[in-house]
């Protein structure tokens, strides 16, 4: 298994830091540590790197663009049993003002 971060961790570890795994054709299980996952940031394209080599990658790139869109997160997070807020997802303003009661957050775009 190998490591890819950032952090300074253990020598115990099979661990490179994210521009030398770039550089490399290594075939292997991946753990991406990294402190930035947003799509286009250094997380991503470990990841990304990791999948044309034909790793197995925690987080894949799926993952990570799933992440950052909150109602995708959250449909994901349910289906994981992983507790949330009550929410709906819908396009459709009357379909909030009729199924949720004020006060109400909405995340669009």
């Amino acid at each position: 298994m190998l490591v890819v971060s950032n952090f300074d961790l253990t020598d115990e570890l099979n661990a490179l830091k994210p521009s030398q795994f770039m550089e490399s054709s290594i075939k292997d299980t991946t753990i991406n540590i990294d402190y930035e996952y947003r799509y286009l940031k250094t997380g991503y394209y470990v990841s990304l790197h990791a999948e044309v080599l034909g790793n197995r990658v925690i987080p894949s790139c799926e993952d990570i663009i799933d992440s950052s869109r909150t109602p995708i997160l959250l449909l994901r997070a349910t289906r994981a049993k992983i507790p949330t807020m009550p929410f709906l997802v819908t396009d459709s303003v009357k379909k909030i003002m009729a199924e949720l009661k004020l006060p109400v957050v909405v995340f669009c775009c």
